[in-house]
C-alpha cells in the first residue's frame, strides 16, 4: 500500500535524523535528532514521540488510522521494518528564529536536509 510504504520512509527518514550530538534531547535540532536516534534504537516509541512536532504526530495519527491502528502501533512497526543504522553524521546546522534546518548524512555518500520547529521552547522533528 502507498500510504505503508510513506510512512515507512517517513520514519526512516526520521530515524536518518538521528545523529551523533552530546547535548540532551530538544536543547539543538541536532540534540533533538540525537534524541529521536537514541529511542528509535532502543524501539521506544514514547521516547521517538517526545521529539516529533504536533503536525507531524498528527500525520502520522492520519496515516495510522487507515490502517486501524494506533499511532503507537504503527511507529513501532514502522521502525521494526526499517531500525535505524548504526553510525551517523551531520553537517550544517542552521536555526533561523523558531524554525531550523540540519543535513544528514544518509550513510552512502549522500545528505538528506531535515526540518525543526521550536515548540514550547524544544526543538521537534517536522515531516
Amino acid at each position: 500500500m502507498r500510504t505503508r510504504k510513506s510512512l515507512t520512509l517517513f520514519v526512516a527518514l526520521l530515524a536518518l535524523a538521528a545523529v551523533g550530538a552530546c547535548n540532551k534531547g530538544g536543547s539543538t535540532p541536532t540534540a533533538a535528532a540525537k534524541t529521536f536516534y537514541d529511542a528509535a534504537k532502543n524501539k521506544d516509541v514514547a521516547g521517538m514521540k517526545s521529539v516529533m512536532s504536533k503536525d507531524t504526530l498528527s500525520e502520522m495519527e492520519k496515516f495510522a488510522k487507515t490502517e486501524s491502528k494506533s499511532v503507537d502501533d504503527f511507529i513501532k512497526e514502522a521502525n521494526d521494518s526499517d531500525p535505524p543504522p548504526a553510525t551517523f553524521e551531520t553537517r550544517n546546522e542552521k536555526i533561523d528564529g523558531d524554525k531550523a534546518t540540519v543535513e544528514v548524512s544518509n550513510g552512502k555518500g549522500g545528505w538528506q536536509t531535515f526540518t525543526f520547529i521550536k515548540e514550547d521552547g524544544q526543538w521537534k522533528l517536522k515531516s
